[in-house]
């Protein structure tokens, strides 16, 4: 398993990934899933990548995308917290450690001088048992959920301090 920043050649494979993890997934509205595919066009992929604040991660299987993550620092890297947006697995590979991978080599990441960041949050949905598991496994905190938030729909927010 290969896990580092997605490069701009990789930008289509990764593109189609993310937007078929997220039509697929059975924890969000058609409305919320319209909305969130946007962050992974190719060209908004493309974009992100000159932003230095915004961190695009992949997990790749013998060259096949198999992973992604996406992220970044709210108001810049200087505060010390980045905002997990997404960490998706292709299905076929679930279960397999990979997501764990990621999260490691993400926080790893996160934690060298470059970034200096202090805590990672992130939220998920309270119908994705799965995805609360692994960030329980990986040390987050559950802090408090929160009703009624993006596209009308509850999330849990969590966090890990580094």
């Amino acid at each position: 398993m290969n896990i580092s920043k997605i490069k701009e050649v990789d930008a289509p494979a990764f593109s189609k990934l993310a937007k078929r993890i997220i039509l697929e997934s059975p924890d969000y509205s058609d409305t919320t899933k319209k909305e969130c595919i946007h962050c992974f066009s190719i060209k908004k992929i493309k974009s992100d990548l000159k932003d230095k604040t915004i961190l695009l991660i992949a997990a790749k299987n013998k060259g096949k995308p198999v992973g992604f993550s996406r992220g970044h620092f709210e108001d810049g890297i200087a505060t010390g917290i980045f905002w997990l947006q997404w960490l998706g697995i292709d299905a076929a590979y679930r279960r397999s450690g990979i997501a764990d991978e990621m999260l490691s080599s993400l926080t790893k990441k996160l934690k060298t001088k470059k970034y200096g960041t202090h805590k990672i949050v992130c939220v998920i949905r309270p119908e994705n048992n799965a995805s609360m598991s692994l960030f329980k496994k990986n040390k987050y905190r559950k802090l408090t959920t929160l009703k009624k938030h993006w596209y009308g729909e509850d999330f849990t927010l969590w966090y890990k301090n580094l």
